[in-house]
């Protein structure tokens, strides 16, 4: 369509409906006079001037809550809420307060209400502290007005929600624009909702306003220290009643030089109107988060239906440095601000006591060594803090060679240390690139933070003038270190649960990784390694240090893992670490040297198979181990073509996607090769026989596959518990008769252990031992080196003794030294921490308390699984159709909360857990606790 015609098109509507407005206005309330267009987010606005020059407001709304809006205004201007004035409706030729008209077959609500005059606060100039003050007062008043109100005779009991309602504040992490929010927004969104959600039944709920922006505000003047009236009560509802202060914090407080001390002030004249409780001012921060990240979603939600209104993203970049603010200061930290300014003689603030043990803090002296030489974090720093609570803080002070002034936002882009000489490279938005070298006061060595952010300074520096930076350690908010501007240099955190590495002196924002930011990383993976490479989630985690079941990214923060099956006993288990490390500092070669560590480890895994296996052969990886096993069946039976179960997957090498559905029938796949066979998968939840005796109906049509084939098949591959087809433990009758058959027929049986073995299933050592079975070859791989490389393959003599044809089986790594420690520490480990009973015992836990935890979600379907090796199947309906888009959610929510969980079955809507067996009870209930959770925000 031409452009002109549709302007044209689009100039004829907001004509039709002026007029419409006009002889309405006309008809109901007997006026006439010049309407001009004014902004608005979902009503359309009017400002109509009448002849004799006096001026009122129209506002057209859709809204259903018209009625209850014109109720509590009406209510309010029979009890004004002190000094801040508020419009008046203007009531009809026959009395009524709103009246109805329909525009292009939509019925419209139009009321007519008072213009209020004055300075918009956001054209005024930047707030001074009086005036937040007394703006806190202000809205304090109203808040007290509306709690007097009988919010049901109103009629607000009941209240349909809309868009900018908090109460709701749990489902925001399920909207469908939390993909496209701000990486770091979306984690402190998800902090703040957990930590609100145990605190909200201390949350006292009242009717409130919900909009007191600075485009709702007025002054009588740019230069008022009170403001003088407010508008738009088309987002009231009834919320937590601090959640009035959260919003009006967020869009007042943004153009102060100190926005902390800004806060305070806002806060302090509320509450001396309508006193805060302690709980209240530390959800406050948490709240003004919860509205930046709840404003963001409302963009992009109107960006993804065409919203063209540029008034919806008037507070965009507003709100987007006001975020700022929460990057350097926890909403912790801001808490007890807030608390020390309000309650200063509660004794519930933690920041006196901390200014008082100043004079104890310590100094961790780097000596000569710079920053680069500190990257790599060092033994002596790998300690975990135990017991009582380390602290840390820095208030050094720096010398400036050279002017500079320091503007609104200067961002660090270069730290380099030479001896005591620090050189910062600074990119400032108006001035370009600028450096400044600083040196240590009194020769000591200069200890500067990598990420600063120094907004609000606009003093210039002079040489020699000194620059103080202080860099605490954040709470369980933030999950790492964040440079604090703007706070004196006695306020500091104690570190808890940490590690003390030395750039938590430093102030790295990047507390354990490298130089490499998370974007450059990804484009460097791109540009140098395969582009078939994925990542796990949609803002990928860059891990950097391991802890038993935790993995800890970058930033410090931790997450409980709960699907790395490969490291068994733990990431970075010490006693593995040690016995890796020591072999390593003695020797490392191959098994054409004699060595006792080769010899010691296949004892000790032959003690616990079966009797018939007795030979063992050591490879590198669990596909090495299945590609061998394939060698060892066709020279034994002389046949070629082998039987796999659908939806299987035995390893990445081109012999093994041959026999892996899982690959052969998935994208880039070619289909299943002529010389395998696809025996049925035996799912009895939504496959096609869900009845009693549906393994018996799915072994009969396996029988009838093999009835049909061109030969016997060579082996018989079966994973001992399916992973890839959605965790699943065969149904006893199907297995134990399909191998009956094969093997009664030749075929040998390959029990593929390679993800399920070492204990997991927790009342047998081996999974295929939950049947009664007969493997002839055993093939073994991740958990058996807690992430080392190495593989196995155990089978029977004769099977061994045919592989003799003359050709040497040799493989370079196989076998080695180092690996074979590796491997015999880890069977010490489950064995001297009975981590099979374990699995047994916290598996039963799990997978019973996950039972109990589905019946009140209809979407949560079965639950299965033995030992610590479960799975949990999302659907949709009665018809048990696959939910993978509810799955994955779930498994962001969880990453959002520092649980690492993820999906598998062949439509993907299976949520898998296999932890390392070391985790503790505790981790599984604080996962149960956020699983129930993410239930109720999308499976209910």
């Amino acid at each position: 369509m031409p452009e002109d015609t549709l302007m044209s098109e689009t100039q004829t509507a907001a004509e039709r409906i002026e007029r419409c407005v006009h002889h309405a206005l006309a008809e109901s309330y007997g006026l006439t006079g010049r309407l001009e267009r004014l902004d608005g987010y979902t009503d359309r606005n009017f400002c109509l001037t009448l002849d004799d020059a006096s001026r009122y407001l129209v506002k057209l709304s859709q809204a259903s809550s018209v009625a209850a809006e014109v109720a509590l205004m009406t209510a309010l201007e029979a009890r004004p809420p002190g000094e801040l004035r508020l419009p008046h409706h203007r009531r009809s030729l026959n009395g009524q307060a709103s009246v109805t008209l329909t525009l292009d077959d939509e019925v419209w609500h139009l009321r007519l209400l008072s213009y209020l005059d004055g300075t918009l606060w956001a054209k005024g100039l930047p707030p001074s502290n009086a005036q937040l003050y007394a703006t806190g007062e202000g809205l304090g008043h109203l808040d007290r007005a509306l709690a007097e109100l009988d919010i049901a005779a109103l009629g607000w009991l009941g209240q349909s929600s809309h868009d900018w309602d908090p109460s709701h504040y749990r489902s925001l992490l399920a909207r469908p624009e939390i993909d496209d929010l701000e990486r770091e927004l979306c984690d402190q969104l998800a902090a703040c909702v957990d930590f609100i959600r145990v605190r909200e039944r201390e949350l006292p709920r009242q009717l409130i306003h919900n909009d007191a922006n600075d485009y709702n505000l007025f002054l009588d003047s740019p230069t008022s220290e009170r403001p003088s009236a407010l508008i738009d009560f088309g987002d009231a509802c009834v919320a937590f009643a601090v959640n009035e202060l959260a919003v009006a914090a967020v869009y007042l407080t943004d153009r102060s030089l100190d926005r902390l001390e800004a806060l305070k002030q806002l806060t302090l004249g509320y509450h001396t109107v309508r006193p805060l409780t302690p709980v209240e001012l530390e959800c406050l921060p948490r709240l003004m988060l919860l509205r930046i990240a709840l404003s963001r979603l409302n963009y992009l939600k109107a960006r993804k239906v065409g919203a063209e209104d540029p008034y919806i993203a008037i507070s965009q970049e507003q709100l987007l440095r006001q975020w700022q603010l929460f990057t350097t200061l926890s909403p912790g930290v801001i808490g007890e601000e807030l608390m020390a300014a309000c309650l200063p003689d509660s004794g519930l603030s933690l920041l006196p006591a901390r200014r008082s043990l100043l004079a104890q803090r310590g100094i961790i002296d780097i000596g000569g060594q710079s920053v680069a030489d500190l990257l790599t974090p060092q033994q002596t720093f790998a300690t975990p803090v135990d017991g009582k609570p380390a602290y840390i803080a820095t208030g050094e002070t720096f010398i400036a060679h050279g002017p500079i002034e320091l503007r609104n936002t200067i961002r660090v882009t270069r730290v380099d240390q030479r001896g005591d000489r620090l050189s910062i490279g600074l990119q400032d938005r108006e001035l370009g690139r600028l450096s400044v070298i600083v040196e240590g006061a009194e020769g000591d060595s200069p200890l500067a933070p990598a990420k600063l952010s120094m907004e609000g300074f606009r003093l210039p520096l002079e040489a020699g003038q000194a620059i103080t930076l202080t860099c605490l350690w954040g709470d369980d908010d933030s999950g790492g270190l964040r440079q604090r501007s703007n706070l004196p240099a006695d306020t500091w955190e104690p570190v808890s649960d940490a590690y003390l590495d030395p750039r938590l002196a430093l102030g790295h924002g990047q507390v354990y990784g490298g130089r490499q930011s998370v974007a450059t990383l990804l484009h460097a993976r791109r540009q140098l390694l395969s582009p078939t490479l994925s990542h796990a989630y949609r803002h990928p985690l860059k891990i950097v240090r391991g802890d038993m079941a935790h993995l800890i990214a970058e930033d410090g923060r931790r997450y409980l893992d709960l699907v790395n099956n490969v490291c068994h006993v733990g990431h970075a288990n010490p006693r593995v670490v040690e016995a890796g490390c020591r072999q390593m500092a003695e020797l490392n070669t191959n098994t054409r040297y004699l060595h006792d560590t080769i010899v010691s480890y296949s004892e000790r895994l032959l003690a616990t198979l079966p009797d018939h296996l007795e030979v063992v052969f050591l490879v590198n990886s669990g596909s090495e181990a299945n590609d061998l096993a394939m060698r060892l069946a066709r020279n034994f039976t002389g046949r070629h073509d082998l039987a796999v179960l659908d939806h299987a997957y035995h390893g990445h090498l081109s012999s093994l996607i041959d026999i892996s559905p899982y690959k052969h029938d998935g994208p880039g796949g070619q289909g299943t090769p002529p010389h395998v066979l696809k025996l049925p998968f035996p799912d009895t939840y939504r496959g096609q026989y869900r009845t009693e005796d549906a393994a018996e109906r799915y072994l009969a049509d396996a029988k009838d596959v093999l009835a049909g084939a061109r030969e016997q098949p060579a082996a018989f591959y079966a994973e001992s518990f399916a992973g890839v087809g959605g965790q699943w433990i065969w149904p006893k009758t199907y297995i134990e008769g399909l191998t009956r058959h094969l093997q009664a027929q030749g075929t040998l049986y390959v029990a593929d252990e390679v993800q399920v073995g070492f204990g997991r299933a927790g009342s047998s050592f081996w999974a295929f031992q939950q049947y009664a079975v007969r493997p002839d070859i055993v093939t073994l791989g991740k958990p058996i080196g807690n992430g080392h490389p190495i593989a196995a393959v155990v089978t029977t003599r004769a099977v061994a003794e045919a592989f003799k044809t003359g050709m040497e089986y040799f493989n370079t790594f196989s076998g080695n030294p180092v690996s074979c420690s590796i491997a015999l520490a880890v069977l010490d480990e489950i064995e001297s921490r009975g981590l099979q009973h374990r699995a047994l015992a916290l598996g039963d836990m799990l997978k019973s308390r996950l039972a109990a935890l589905s019946e009140g979600f209809s979407r949560v379907g079965q639950v299965r699984g033995q030992g610590l090796f479960i799975g949990v199947e999302i659907v949709d309906g009665p018809a048990l159709a696959p939910d993978s888009a509810t799955a994955k959610r779930i498994c962001h929510f969880l990453r959002l909360n520092g649980v690492l969980l993820s999906t598998d079955g062949p439509d993907d809507n299976v949520l898998k857990i296999k932890p390392p067996l070391v985790i503790e009870e505790a981790d599984i209930q604080h996962f149960l606790t956020l699983l129930e959770a993410s239930f109720d925000l999308y499976c209910d």
